[in-house]
């Protein structure tokens, strides 16, 4: 009897310890699943030690049991023995509330753990977006109720949570990154009211002091008059440099820019559009890349009103488009415009990239429209720049470019690809084994299409591996594309005279039916003369001519060159061979405009020389053309005005086209001026950095690269001591600028700063 009264009780500890063990168990089991390691664990150390103390105290107390109380209890009678061991209703109430308090606490520190757990990959800049889908998948799949039956309630609970706290998660980012895409936002917005305020105000300085001169009636000293009418007679064409900076034009234009894209769109319900695409622009220091993208309605091209510019598009950091470039390629298919590859370089250069990425923009829509990314299939081209596209059928040909590997060494291309553009297809076309029978690598140069013909023309490529110096090209092939796919090449020899060994020649077609009769504008060409001074010293100088020349290549039948601009016996043809070239040019090297070189070496005097550059486009390379309403048209490009002074330029020309029958064209005597050159920061920045106090010749650069030419906002002629002083207010001017640009972004970085840290406080 002693024995069985003495069994419940002891029985009742071991399930006691039992039930403990049940819930170390679970609680191991909740490790596992939340997958943290031992130190992220560490939280549940207390509940360790609690259960360790319960088992031990439940132990001791099972074996440190004295024997009289068994023996105290034989008396009792067994119904006695099994009523006290039935648990009141209080006591049993209590002890499930204890328990739910526990399974409580135990799902509080799941979840906690959990929540670290999606913190730390959320945040994680090493772990992809997809690595961090795969493992929330995981994390979901391990506690998903259907796999967790014997839980199903807390599984469930947890599976819940998991779900939640991932969209508060992605919520809070998306709300970080929408706060910093804003504060970028408000300070573009803050910089350009200071250039608008900024312009303002010297618009209404210069007409105040217009007006004051009218009410006064002054006029300029008879000295300053004679200095004027000789700076007219001898203008300082060497030393004028445009170059690019803030807008001080009422109405929108594109910046300054070379090496971009135009493309025409030629939409049947609408009229004839130009579309506009990246570029650069360099002004001695930094280098800038654009991402913008302009239209133009030429229409409605009047000279008496502001050209209707039209942007469509600028790189924002929340909506998708292509990035800032140049040296790529634009076409327009089906009324979309397609853009792949180029290039793009940090302001200082240090940073290089190039692309191969494919977008797609609708030329129909309206400002506000985002680009469409293609994820391309097949033999996709590898990253290149100086490449050339165009389209052929439903098919988008790509031949040539170069790459560029980690340091900077170009390797040129001689591949040739097509793009289905219905399926976003490339396919790589076999040519002939033979290095003679097919193109050389190049880069630049000139490619046209019409239906199964592809022509190139000219380009350039070093002149030996790896090394600086590169080769023009003059050559002309033609590829015929198979219906296996496969392309067969073969030279061609041109007829007539054409624009010979140039680089940076831009060309579109003569009209939209008529793809193999080409326009083809501008280039330079490059002179290496040796020359000896005054005391027989021989010098070697490298002078580039820039060209403005039009001329019509036909490759309907046999190909033919042909002169268009300027037409024989009107003005001189061509520029002076380097034989003949002025001395003080060779000397100094730099650039010259052909077209008033050659005025200045024929008739021997340089006031022709600027009345032909105001009646003219500046020779140029890396421009724009195109054909509408009649009339050829050339914008932007660069030049070079003097030794390494390269000029950015963003001018727009028109000449009028008359067709004496189908295959005779001829171009008018007289460009015009559409949109003259912008008053955009007429600065170029020398390389060197020290300051010379005693420079005051005007109209040339001064050491520190701040000034070019000096304007006087007043009127007249200011003395060398006036322009020296102007010339310091500018740059001071643009001190101040630089100054508060960089004080606006150590602001905006340290308000994200304190951003971020307010939203990590309150997450704490």
């Amino acid at each position: 009897m002693s024995e069985s009264k003495g069994k419940p009780r002891k029985g009742g500890k071991v399930a006691q310890a039992a039930k403990l063990d049940k819930r170390e168990v679970r609680r191991q089991t909740a490790q596992r699943r939340v997958g943290l390691g031992e130190e992220d664990f560490a939280q549940y150390s207390h509940v360790d030690a609690e259960v360790k103390t319960r088992k031990d105290d439940s132990s001791e107390s099972s074996r440190g049991e004295p024997e009289e109380s068994q023996d105290e209890e034989d008396g009792i009678a067994e119904e006695d023995v099994k009523s006290s061991w039935k648990p009141s209703t209080s006591s049993t109430s209590a002890r499930e509330a204890t328990i739910d308090k526990e399974e409580d606490e135990e799902i509080k520190d799941i979840k906690r753990g959990i929540r670290a757990q999606l913190l730390s990959w959320a945040k994680d800049p090493g772990m992809p977006l997809e690595e961090q889908k795969r493992m929330v998948r995981q994390l979901l799949a391990q506690w998903h109720p259907d796999k967790n039956r014997h839980i199903g309630p807390t599984a469930t609970r947890i599976f819940q949570f998991i779900q939640e706290e991932v969209e508060r998660i992605v919520s809070q980012l998306e709300a970080e990154s929408d706060l910093v895409a804003k504060k970028a936002m408000e300070a573009q917005e803050r910089k350009a009211q200071r250039f608008a305020e900024r312009s303002a105000k010297t618009s209404a300085l210069e007409a105040a002091r217009k007006e004051k001169r009218e009410k006064r009636g002054e006029e300029p000293e008879p000295k300053k008059v004679q200095e004027a009418a000789e700076t007219e007679a001898e203008p300082q064409e060497w030393s004028l440099v445009i170059g690019h900076g803030p807008a001080t034009t009422s109405f929108l234009r594109p910046w300054p820019r070379s090496h971009f894209t135009i493309t025409s769109s030629h939409l049947p319900d609408r009229g004839h559009e130009i579309l506009i695409f990246g570029g650069e622009a360099y002004d001695g220091r930094e280098l800038t890349f654009y991402s913008d993208l302009y239209r133009l309605d030429m229409g409605s091209v009047d000279t008496d009103t502001p050209l209707p510019w039209e942007k469509l598009y600028s790189a924002v950091p929340t909506i998708p488009g292509p990035e800032a470039r140049s040296a790529h390629q634009a076409f327009c298919w089906e009324g979309f415009l397609y853009v792949f590859g180029g290039e793009w370089s940090s302001r200082d250069q240090k940073r290089y990239r190039q692309f191969r990425d494919l977008w797609r923009f609708d030329a129909r829509a309206m400002p506000g429209t985002r680009w469409e990314h293609l994820e391309a299939a097949g033999a996709v081209p590898e990253q290149r720049s100086g490449h050339r596209m165009a389209t052929a059928g439903s098919y988008g040909v790509l031949f040539g470019g170069f790459t560029e590997d980690k340091k900077r060494r170009p390797t040129y291309l001689d591949d040739f690809y097509a793009l289905h553009l219905p399926s976003h297809t490339w396919r790589l076309l076999p040519t002939s084994s033979d290095r003679r029978a097919r193109p050389v690598s190049r880069s630049g140069g000139l490619l046209f299409a019409a239906a199964t013909s592809v022509f190139i023309y000219g380009g350039s490529r070093p002149t030996r591996k790896g090394g600086d110096s590169l080769q023009v090209l003059e050559d002309l092939w033609r590829a015929r594309l198979g219906s296996d796919g496969g392309a067969l090449w073969e030279q061609l020899t041109a007829e007539g005279e054409g624009p010979g060994r140039r680089s940076g020649l831009c060309h579109c077609p003569l009209l939209p039916d008529e793809p193999l009769r080409r326009l083809v504008f501008g280039g330079v060409a490059d002179h290496r003369v040796a020359s000896s001074s005054s005391d027989g010293t021989k010098r070697a100088a490298e002078v580039a001519v820039f060209h403005q020349d039009i001329f019509l290549l036909d490759c309907t039948g046999t190909p033919r060159w042909t002169r268009l601009w300027p037409r024989p016996g009107t003005q001189p043809v061509a520029a002076p061979q380097a034989a003949v070239l002025p001395e003080d040019l060779l000397m100094r090297g730099g650039g010259a405009d052909a077209q008033c070189l050659a005025l200045a070496v024929h008739q021997g005097a340089k006031a022709k020389s600027g009345e032909a550059a105001r009646q003219a486009p500046r020779g140029r390379m890396a421009a724009g053309c195109m054909v509408a309403q009649g009339s050829f048209w050339v914008f932007g490009g660069s030049c070079e005005s003097g030794p390494k002074q390269e000029v950015t330029l963003d001018d727009l020309w028109r000449i009028p086209l008359t067709r004496k029958d189908k295959d005779v064209v001829e171009c008018g005597d007289q460009w015009e001026c559409v949109l003259p050159l912008s008053d955009r920061a007429t600065i170029w920045f020398e390389s060197s950095d020290s300051e010379d106090e005693d420079w005051e010749e005007p109209g040339r650069p001064h050491p520190d690269g701040t000034l070019v030419e000096v304007k006087n906002p007043g009127g007249g002629v200011l003395s060398k001591k006036q322009q020296k002083e102007e010339a310091k207010r500018a740059r001071m001017e643009i001190k101040r600028e630089r100054q508060a640009e960089k004080c606006e972004e150590k602001t905006t970085k340290k308000e994200l700063k304190k951003e971020r840290q307010r939203q990590q406080a309150k997450q704490q």
